[in-house]
């Protein structure tokens, strides 16, 4: 092993330790990074993910990945499925030449939303209704000036 490793060995656990059962293992670890890197058995070239998502996908699982998301499949079930952010599947099928469906309210159900919401049903109800979020249909209400009731005192 080389002094200098072993040197700083002894100086890191003598400076920040009084504990000297701390040292062997220290030692050990220097001896085995000073070992050089012995044959493998197998391939040494490092697996590297492709960065482009189009480039982890077969050809066969970007179909099928399109046919999914055309059959009504979110972004975010997707994202589950296939392994990667929910926020990636639009870019995805973007790139791939899909028209992304529209996020958020309609006008009419926009209209749809207020009447119900006025009429006493809770933003979760018009939610699940609707298909869309709780919070997607809070925010689209509140934005036409639908004035919304207090929830502190359920």
């Amino acid at each position: 092993m080389p002094s200098g490793l072993l040197l700083l060995a002894v100086e890191l656990v003598g400076r920040y330790s009084k504990q000297s059962a701390y040292l062997l293992p220290v030692t050990r670890l220097t001896r085995l990074l000073a070992v050089e890197k012995r044959p493998t058995e197998c391939n040494d070239s490092p697996v590297v993910q492709a960065h482009k998502l189009a480039h982890r996908f077969t050809p066969e699982q970007l179909g099928e990945l399109v046919a999914a998301y055309e059959a009504g499949a979110t972004p975010a079930e997707l994202g589950r499925q296939y392994g990667i952010s929910h926020t990636g599947i639009p870019r995805l099928l973007e790139r791939l030449g899909v028209t992304l469906r529209k996020r958020g309210l309609s006008d009419d159900e926009l209209v749809e939303a207020t009447r119900l919401y006025e009429s006493g049903l809770s933003l979760v109800r018009i939610g699940s209704k609707l298909s869309k979020d709780p919070s997607t249909v809070r925010n689209y209400l509140r934005r036409a000036g639908v004035k919304m009731r207090d929830t502190s005192g359920r």
